[in-house]
């Protein structure tokens, strides 16, 4: 489809709750319990349930196809921290995950508060929320 979502990748991208949640630990977070909060589900479902009331200085995606991408960065932009960071796993990867991203960035609400794409690694890429237009716009809500 072009939107880069077949069935035998979502297959592929399958990981359970345990190997995640051991995965995290091996770096000694979350232990104290007070560090991590897990939000079981999809994005879409789960995100929208969350205050993040001190905004969010770092936004990092893994979503990997298009829906779970666009659904997590429209969800925590509005979120983000004037001068936070977005982190993208996969742009470089996955189809699906760049065209959300693409696509997200293009919106006349968002194209004058975002930085040019930074490669982060092989397959990652991030940007950053540029402070004043981010100021400028929430100014112009209120």
């Amino acid at each position: 489809d072009p939107r880069g979502q077949s069935r035998a990748a979502r297959g592929k991208l399958k990981v359970n709750f345990a190997e995640t949640e051991a995965a995290v630990k091996r770096f000694g977070v979350g232990e104290s319990g007070k560090e991590v909060v897990w939000l079981k589900g999809l994005f879409r479902d789960s995100l929208p349930l969350q205050p993040f009331s001190n905004g969010l200085a770092i936004i990092r995606l893994d979503g990997d196809l298009y829906e779970s991408t666009h659904s997590a960065i429209t969800l925590l932009w509005p979120k983000l921290s004037p001068g936070g960071y977005v982190i993208v796993d996969d742009y470089g990867t996955w189809k699906g995950c760049r065209t959300a991203i693409d696509e997200f960035r293009n919106q006349d609400s968002v194209r004058d508060c975002v930085s040019p794409l930074k490669r982060t690694d092989l397959t990652s890429t991030g940007f950053d929320g540029r402070a004043d237009a981010m100021l400028m716009q929430s100014e112009a809500k209120h």
